[in-house]
């Protein structure tokens, strides 16, 4: 006598299953926590498709009170960089930026910030600051900041770098360049409606401190920002 199994059965276990394995990219606790937090099923759910698993950022984004939307987006541009997508890590995308022959470069201390508009005030969302890094002037109208992501041995290994070596950044005639502050003699500022990279949207801006060793780059910069 052959017994038959309900289909519905055969469905539920098979989806215990594959809870219960290690593709499973949250525990049930988490998945509990993000749902009494409020966070949407599509969060979750993008959250488990895309194996991503700060949820202690997802959660304290919505104690302070983000949009959904804003934090749908703040998920993918983490996984975009993984490290931040070119930004944030500066995400390799960064180097999608086609590369041209520098006309100038010179080596340049640097500190990259990206930030968030909340309710009109700017949260900073990562940054990274490089003693060593260099800095060039490319012919196709964009600037190019490099640097060693290693140097630091095993330790390198448990230190998180908010951004990628290249960093590309597309001169905009909307960029604000100006003298900066925290020691850095100048900050080029982008405008949420920067074209090309960094990448920006209608919340979302990027500032550049800078102090380069050979200053003559400032007047190449200046006359790219003309254009």
């Amino acid at each position: 006598m052959k017994i038959r199994i309900p289909a519905i059965l055969i469905i539920l276990s098979g989806l215990l299953l594959y809870l219960s394995g290690d593709s499973l990219a949250l525990s049930t606790d988490q998945l509990l926590q993000l749902k009494k937090a409020g966070a949407p099923e599509d969060i979750i759910l993008l959250m488990t498709e895309s194996d991503y698993k700060d949820v202690e950022r997802v959660l304290k984004l919505k104690e302070a009170g983000f949009k959904d939307e804003t934090i749908r987006s703040i998920i993918k541009n983490d996984l975009k960089g993984k490290p931040l997508p070119g930004i944030v890590k500066g995400e390799k995308a960064q180097a999608s930026t086609p590369v041209h022959e520098a006309r100038f470069e010179t080596a340049s201390k640097i500190k990259i910030l990206w930030y968030l508009i909340y309710r009109g005030e700017p949260v900073l969302q990562n940054s990274q600051e490089v003693d060593n890094a260099r800095m060039s002037i490319m012919k196709g109208g964009s600037i190019k900041f490099e640097w060693n992501e290693g140097g630091n041995g095993l330790l390198d290994i448990f230190v998180k770098k908010a951004f990628e070596s290249p960093f590309y950044w597309d001169i905009d005639k909307d960029d604000i360049f100006g003298p900066g502050e925290e020691g850095y003699p100048y900050v080029l500022k982008s405008t949420i409606n920067h074209k090309g990279k960094p990448d920006t949207d209608s919340s979302h801006y990027w500032m550049v401190y800078f102090e380069p060793k050979d200053a003559k780059i400032v007047d190449y910069l200046k006359q790219d920002l003309r254009r």
